[in-house]
């Protein structure tokens, strides 16, 4: 129950809608200036991902941060690549940040590069300093799409 709990929230995150009161919330995104994922989670910042984002509710003390994969869950383009896939993106495994690289492109602008694979296919979302998806590139396993 409480992973359905937690995926209801996730869910409601990336819409921009507080899951406490249903608000509108503030994104903004955090980059970890000396990020070093060598270990698996940077000491730093205590995250896999250099880009993070910090959510306010504009009308309760509701806040929370996450590594930015977690946002990308209310893409269409990445939810349709998951349930093409047979994974359930609503589901608490959290299967976008296992399968999940990023590549920082720049920080000022904020530019960075998310792929997400599974089954030798790969989808490709590249985010502004907005935190918008601003190319999508689809990598099958027998060639570009």
């Amino acid at each position: 129950a409480a992973g359905v709990w937690t995926v209801a929230g996730v869910q409601a995150i990336v819409r921009d809608v507080c899951p406490q009161c249903s608000a509108t919330i503030d994104r903004s995104p955090r980059v970890c200036g000396d990020h070093d994922d060598a270990d698996e989670f940077c000491e730093h910042c205590k995250h896999r991902f250099a880009v993070s984002v910090d959510v306010v509710c504009t009308n309760c003390p509701f806040t929370t941060k996450s590594p930015y994969p977690t946002h990308a869950l209310g893409n269409v383009d990445l939810m349709s690549f998951m349930t093409g896939h047979g994974i359930d993106p609503f589901a608490s495994d959290a299967f976008h940040l296992r399968s999940c690289t990023e590549e920082l492109l720049s920080t000022d602008p904020l530019r960075a590069r998310y792929t997400f694979t599974t089954d030798g296919d790969a989808l490709t979302l590249t985010v502004d300093e907005d935190l918008d998806v601003v190319a999508v590139m689809k990598d099958q396993a027998g060639g570009s799409a």
